[in-house]
């Protein structure tokens, strides 16, 4: 199988244990640990940092970081009068790193910051997703899901990598008709099959008996 259809298989396998017991799932953070257990079972590997990082003033050699990790971080950066700015809270849910190793572009972001202590928090990550989680289908909040839509779509810093994002929102319930209006006024259709990547983000509302993709970038 390719990463895609691995990862694609690990949410479908997550999506249909929540359906059956959503209950079991009182948080977001179950949630992740969760959909987190199924992706590991399908990408165990770990990537091992170049030593030209100078890394050994640090950590003893090699370092080797996990392919899946969870609260990833990433500089999201915007200009203020000319200035480039960092903001470094920035974090997926769960992320699936790129398999190249990749440092040298963050240096670009500051130089005068020495990122090589960084460097395991800092690499490419090929696959990231946002979990949100709904008591009842009106607390389906459209705002919030396309505000993760935008902090996925938001990740840019390595150019020529390639990038998807998933968001993920779950709903205890049953699917709703009164909320119908609401997922077709935002692009929402239902679908009986996850099938992602034919775009660059994805975006899932999954309710207890169904589940709804909508159609992003």
């Amino acid at each position: 199988m390719s990463e895609g259809e691995k990862l694609t298989s690990a949410i479908e396998i997550f999506i249909k244990k929540f359906q059956n017991v959503p209950l079991h799932y009182l948080f977001e953070s179950d949630l992740k640990c969760g959909l987190y257990n199924e992706i590991k079972k399908l990408f165990s590997g770990n990537k091992q940092l170049n030593t030209t990082f100078e890394l050994s003033k640090y950590y003893v050699e090699p370092v080797k970081i996990p392919e899946v990790t969870t609260e990833y971080k990433y500089f999201k950066h915007y200009k203020s009068k000319g200035f480039s700015i960092q903001v470094s809270h920035c974090r997926f849910d769960i992320a699936i790193l790129g398999p190249e190793i990749e440092f040298n572009s963050i240096k670009t972001y500051s130089p005068d910051y020495d990122y090589t202590g960084d460097a395991m928090w800092l690499q490419p990550v090929r696959y990231g997703i946002e979990l949100k989680l709904f008591y009842t289908p009106n607390h389906v909040n459209l705002i919030t899901i396309n505000n993760e839509i935008e902090k996925l779509d938001s990740y840019e810093y390595f150019e020529g990598f390639l990038f998807n994002g998933i968001s993920l929102n779950f709903c205890y319930t049953d699917f709703d008709n009164n909320i119908m209006n609401k997922l077709q006024i935002g692009g929402f259709t239902q679908t009986q099959n996850v099938e992602l990547f034919s775009k660059r983000i994805d975006c899932l509302v999954i309710f207890k008996n169904k589940i709804f993709i909508k159609n992003t970038k």
